[in-house]
């Protein structure tokens, strides 16, 4: 919402960027120019001197500004919003009216949407999982004080220069207090089609937590897959062998049944942090010559470590009876034999031990959890 285009799923037309407001009748604030318009307002980046920052301040669009139903769900997503203070949230700062309709002053993000982002580079199945955690964690948050949001989607999920998540656009959020009152009394269905739960597509009163996962399911599934799920959606380990890990989570996530999904947000994002990160395998070549190095290296260290005897002191010739002579001493010689290339793992070798002072065997551990002992003369398997 915040940043780029609009998006033909926000149901809005616009021939293009929408003017600057000549008189915001915001005090305190350069409206500087328009970065995003959606279905809920128009929003510009704006400069406040006081606090020598940026902000972004969203309108209500003026073709929306004369409903009064609309204009109460504009302020209902102010309040929904400043209530919640999270670093995977757009901060609200303040909001009201004036004469350019109602406004809203928020955290400036200086990044791009998800879905932006999504198009300047491919993201990797581990980048797609540091995304939708931070996506859970911030819902894990808004749920606990009560708020859905209702529309997660890329176009609302914006990545900052650092990386991080911030979700905007709590315009569609339920209070789901037992003190507060549904946002769509009239149950009109309000998101966006291709990221709604089924049950959200018949009546917004039917909406729960559990509709926020499934549309962060969806939006998983579209990093994964660079697809959407419709319909009878193929799996992800359909895209790829190497995504087979995903294909139960993304189940869960979009069954049709609310029952059937993640109970939650912490339940979803746990389950997504205990997937296996992907890992290429190891060429065997690389294998065998760390192996060789490893163990060569090894056995050189252990006998460069056998101490040499001493020498015999030196005494003058009159001082020594030729009886009493000691024979001479040889010195020991250091040998350096070719070690054998040892193979025995899948994957590669991550440490490698022998025996001490024989150094008769030597044992090697892998990436493949396997231990193998070795005669180091022979290079044979024990």
């Amino acid at each position: 919402e915040y940043v780029g285009d609009s998006c033909p799923e926000c149901r809005v037309t616009s021939a293009g960027p929408p003017p600057v407001p000549k008189e915001p009748g915001i005090q305190g604030l350069e409206i500087l120019e328009p970065i995003g318009y959606g279905g809920m307002g128009v929003v510009y980046k704006a400069r406040q001197p006081a606090l020598n920052r940026f902000v972004a301040v969203k309108f209500l669009r003026p073709d929306k500004a004369s409903d009064p139903g609309f204009g109460n769900r504009f302020e209902r997503e102010a309040r929904a919003m400043a209530a919640l203070s999270h670093p995977n949230i757009v901060a609200v700062h303040d909001f009201g009216t004036g004469e350019s309709g109602c406004w809203l002053v928020m955290e400036y993000v200086d990044g791009a949407t998800l879905r932006e982002h999504a198009k300047t580079r491919e993201i990797s199945p581990e980048e797609s999982v540091t995304i939708v955690k931070q996506v859970c964690d911030a819902l894990e948050y808004a749920h606990a004080e009560g708020v859905i949001h209702r529309d997660i989607k890329p176009d609302n999920i914006l990545i900052d220069k650092r990386g991080r998540v911030k979700i905007a656009d709590f315009g569609l959020a339920k209070l789901a207090g037992p003190r507060q009152s549904d946002l769509t009394e009239s149950g009109d269905v309000v998101g966006t089609a291709a990221y709604m739960a089924p049950e959200q597509m018949e009546s917004a009163k039917q909406v729960d937590s559990r509709a926020d996962l499934y549309s962060t399911g969806v939006v998983l599934y579209e990093l994964l897959t660079g697809g959407r799920p419709l319909g009878r959606y193929e799996p992800p380990s359909k895209r790829s062998s190497s995504l087979a890990r995903f294909d139960r989570i993304v189940h869960r996530a979009l069954s049709k049944n609310p029952a059937d999904r993640y109970a939650s947000a912490v339940e979803f994002r746990s389950d997504l942090l205990r997937t296996p990160a992907s890992r290429p395998r190891t060429p065997v070549p690389w294998i065998a010559a760390v192996a060789i190095v490893l163990v060569a290296g090894a056995a050189l260290s252990w006998k460069l470590s056998r101490k040499a005897p001493a020498p015999s002191p030196v005494v003058p010739k009159s001082e020594v009876r030729e009886e009493s002579r000691p024979e001479p001493k040889k010195e020991p010689v250091l040998e350096y034999r070719e070690r054998r290339v040892l193979t025995g793992h899948n994957e590669g070798v991550t440490c490698v031990a022998y025996n001490n002072p024989e150094g008769r065997l030597v044992a090697t551990c892998g990436i493949d959890r396997m231990v193998r002992v070795w005669e180091a003369e022979s290079g044979q398997l024990v």
